[in-house]
């Protein structure tokens, strides 16, 4: 039975769940008032992201009298109590972020009359931000979304609009909130300087060298490359590569000069939006015969093969943290033993998190690689699901980390705080207000940990959510949906429940009656891990901080066959 909730004329469908983003859900709706119209809202809570709320309502009201058909049409805002609703028009295409993605993944290019036409539509709809006095600050292919009007081509729409900032005037440069997506951010956020509307331009010069070479400049953007990358620009200037579209030689030669004139570490080196309203980009854009895109259609088949990928993308880009900042973290344990004993148990607390983190990372590699070797017709549906088990785990508890470090007391699990009683507000005190070197530079590694896990976590749910209309699952799975539309919720460990139930349903029997593969070491890890991760918070609860070895929780870093089947002897579940 359908799950529907009424508010002021509209209808919302809570059990049709389109996406999800940093500050709220997005579900489709009808309204009794537009009844013709294909309709979607975004719910807000403004329990914990009240500023950010009233932000995007103070542009959004803005935006309402807006008609531009490369922004997202807003109908209606409603407020009560506890939420705010944005009922706005549905975009059936898809986003930017997922067209690139699957371009990538069957190897083909966007042609350069598809570019020049998707960069003046993106200068087309920025254009009602600047006649508004506004900037985006988050501007992203994530946050373009799609729609065929026509067989020829498809209608960019700018949206997500929770980030932006209504200014006097747009050129000057002021102190703002440092905001937006990292791998799209301009070194002046990044470094928390003055900014001005041209930190839009920035972001819009990657997605440009990202539409045209299908990936982000310096390897992926990881944290290290990407802070490297944006300083070099202060002393070397940005030169594209050249592309393998070699024609028309005039569109290649535009695209390169607006890429690198974008991609300025000054702001004054970078094109005003003026400048690019009034540039050939728009005229030239107009004119072109654009090939029609090729967009991955609703029925079409899912592709094992093309998930694993995508995951293993994911992957990579979070190596950074597993390679480098663990291994710090394991340093400063020896640091911490002459520590005050408040903070010396807080400092184990948010140490063991993270290894629990970091067990889940290491499974979720481990599964990825032995479905992708092994099971080549495993279930894309089962696939996801599992994986959203394992990365919402590792996001829930870095998320409790990350509030433990920084006192915020709603991102810590309820269960959490009864273990530690009186203490446990002394305890996140003592590490909150630490001015010590080893505490702030732990800070900053959970800080990355969380922020880096938190995106994976937001694309993984996307993922799902997608793949829910199209596939059914045998029973029970409408709780498992939702629990991951809920932003409030900390509780960590639900997911390891789950993943039992799915381990119970079907995963266990296919893992553990193929004998053929009992005794390859790769397969050996993998049931060594999910035997960790199954019994985790019964053999390590938080209560046992003080004698928590992390070698109880991770495994060496190359175990032997030896090693392993000593430890499959002693297995519980597996």
């Amino acid at each position: 039975m359908t799950s529907k909730v009424r508010v002021g004329h509209y209808l919302i469908n809570t059990d049709e769940l389109l996406g999800k983003g940093s500050f709220g859900a997005v579900y489709s709706c009808q309204s009794d008032t537009f009844k013709n119209k294909d309709l979607c809202v975004k719910i807000v809570s403004c329990k914990n992201a009240m500023i950010q709320a009233h932000k995007e309502i103070e542009l959004l009201e803005v935006l309402k009298k807006v008609a531009n058909p490369n922004l997202i049409m807003i109908h209606d805002l409603i407020q009560d109590e506890n939420q705010i609703y944005i009922f706005m028009d549905r975009c059936r295409g898809g986003d930017l972020k997922s067209l690139i993605l699957d371009y990538n993944l069957k190897k083909k290019q966007f042609t350069l009359e598809q570019i020049v036409d998707m960069v003046r539509q993106i200068v087309c709809g920025y254009e009602a931000l600047i006649q508004n006095k506004m900037i985006h600050r988050d501007l992203k292919p994530a946050n373009i979304l799609f729609e065929y009007k026509t067989k020829e081509k498809i209608t960019l729409k700018l949206t997500d609009f929770g980030l932006g900032r209504i200014l006097d005037d747009i050129t000057i440069k002021q102190y703002m909130t440092r905001v937006g997506t990292p791998a799209y951010m301009s070194p002046q956020i990044s470094l928390g300087e003055k900014f001005s509307a041209k930190c839009d331009i920035f972001s819009l010069g990657i997605i440009i060298y990202e539409l045209t070479f299908l990936e982000l400049p310096s390897q992926g953007m990881n944290p290290l490359i990407r802070n490297l990358f944006q300083k070099s620009l202060k002393t070397k200037p940005f030169v594209c590569p050249n592309l393998n579209q070699q024609q028309p030689a005039q569109l290649k030669c535009l695209i390169q000069d607006l890429i690198n004139k974008m991609l300025s570490f000054e702001e004054e080196a970078r094109p005003s939006w003026e400048d690019l309203i009034k540039s050939e980009i728009m005229t030239i854009g107009k004119q072109v015969v654009t090939i029609p895109i090729e967009v991955k259609q609703k029925n079409e088949e899912n592709n094992l093969q093309i998930t694993i990928l995508k995951y293993e993308r994911k992957l990579g880009r979070e190596r950074y943290f597993e390679q480098n900042q663990f291994f710090k973290l394991i340093e400063f344990k020896q640091k911490f033993k002459g520590k005050h004993d408040l903070l010396r148990k807080s400092y184990l607390i948010v140490y063991m998190m993270i290894c629990k983190a970091q067990l889940l990372y290491s499974l979720q590699q481990q599964f990825q690689l032995i479905v992708k070797q092994y099971f080549p017709n495993f279930d894309v549906y089962h696939f996801e699901l599992i994986q959203t088990c394992f990365i919402g785990y590792r996001f829930k508890i870095l998320e409790n980390a990350f509030g433990f470090c920084n006192q915020k007391l709603d991102l810590i699990n309820e269960s959490c705080k009864k273990q530690f009683e009186n203490e446990f507000l002394q305890m996140t005190q003592q590490i909150y207000q630490s001015n010590e070197l080893e505490v702030q530079t732990i800070k900053k590694h959970v800080y990355d940990f969380f922020l880096q896990t938190k995106d994976v976590f937001q694309q993984a749910e996307n993922e799902l959510i997608n793949l829910k209309t199209k596939n059914q699952y045998p029973k029970n799975i409408e709780k498992f949906f939702k629990l991951i539309s809920q932003q409030e919720f900390t509780d960590f460990g639900i997911y390891a429940k789950w993943f039992y139930f799915f381990w119970n349903q079907h995963l266990r029997k296919l893992l553990n009656y193929d004998q053929t593969k009992q005794h390859e070491i790769k397969y050996q890890l993998l049931l060594i891990l999910i035997e960790r991760f199954l019994n985790l918070e019964t053999d390590h609860p938080f209560q046992k901080y003080d004698k928590f070895d992390e070698n109880s929780i991770l495994l060496q870093e190359k175990p032997t066959k030896d090693d392993l089947e000593r430890q499959i002897k002693l297995r519980v579940y597996i």
